[in-house]
Parts: structure tokens; C-alpha cells; sequence
């Protein structure tokens, strides 16, 4: 897999921290970390990055903010949630590149990453 340029959007920050290290451990760039949807979308704008990681519990919602990234700036996003998330009109609408729960292994981490990027690559 070749190295994805991403955004974090975590609001925890111990979260971030561990999921950075897992990023750099696979030989990502993380480009930014917002703990807020309004700044991730600033950051997505400004970087151009390929992928985003959302927290499914960012206060002003992760679907709604992986919707307006793929709409307004064309970066997919993959989800990170402590449980499955609900299929339903709202997850429709948001189209994630993937989803992730946690507890997760760098292994999964990955695998979801490829398919984002796979996925990017058929979209491009």
C-alpha cells in the first residue's frame, strides 16, 4: 500500500495520539488533526489529503461531516467507532470509505486504509 496523506478528526486526544502512531507505523503522513468538524473540513480544503479518519463521536456528528467532506472537497472517510454503526438513511448519505471498531489492530487499520484507497482509485 503506498503511503496516504491524512486528516484525524478525533476530539479525544489520547485517541488521536494512538491512532497517529498507528498511521506513521504504516508509513502514512498524517497532515492534520482537528478535534471538530469544522475544522476538518478547513484542513481537508487546505491539504487535499486522500483519506479522513472520523471519530463516530465528534460532537457535531460523523456522518454528517463525512458527507459534506465527499461533497465539498471530495476526501472519502473511514469511520472509528466503539460499536458497529446502524445501517439507515443517514449512513447512506455520508458514504463512508470504511468503517473501523475499536479496539483495532494496525492489520486492520490497514486493510481498511487499501480498501479507502481502492475505492478512491475506481471514484478518480
Amino acid at each position: 500500500m503506498s503511503a496516504q496523506r491524512i486528516i484525524l478528526a478525533e476530539d479525544d486526544l489520547l485517541r488521536a495520539i494512538d491512532l497517529h502512531g498507528h498511521l506513521v507505523k504504516l508509513g502514512h503522513l498524517v497532515c492534520a488533526h482537528c478535534d471538530n468538524a469544522r475544522d476538518a473540513l478547513e484542513a481537508a480544503a487546505t491539504h487535499r489529503p486522500d483519506l479522513a479518519i472520523v471519530s463516530a463521536n465528534l460532537p457535531e456528528g460523523a456522518l454528517a461531516l463525512c458527507e459534506r467532506l465527499r461533497r465539498d472537497v471530495n476526501v472519502g472517510a473511514v469511520i472509528v467507532s466503539r460499536q458497529p454503526l446502524a445501517n439507515g438513511p443517514a449512513l447512506d448519505a455520508a458514504d463512508p470509505a470504511g468503517c473501523l471498531v475499536t479496539p483495532f489492530s494496525t492489520e486492520q487499520l490497514s486493510a481498511v486504509i487499501s480498501a479507502a484507497g481502492a475505492r478512491r482509485a475506481t471514484e478518480l
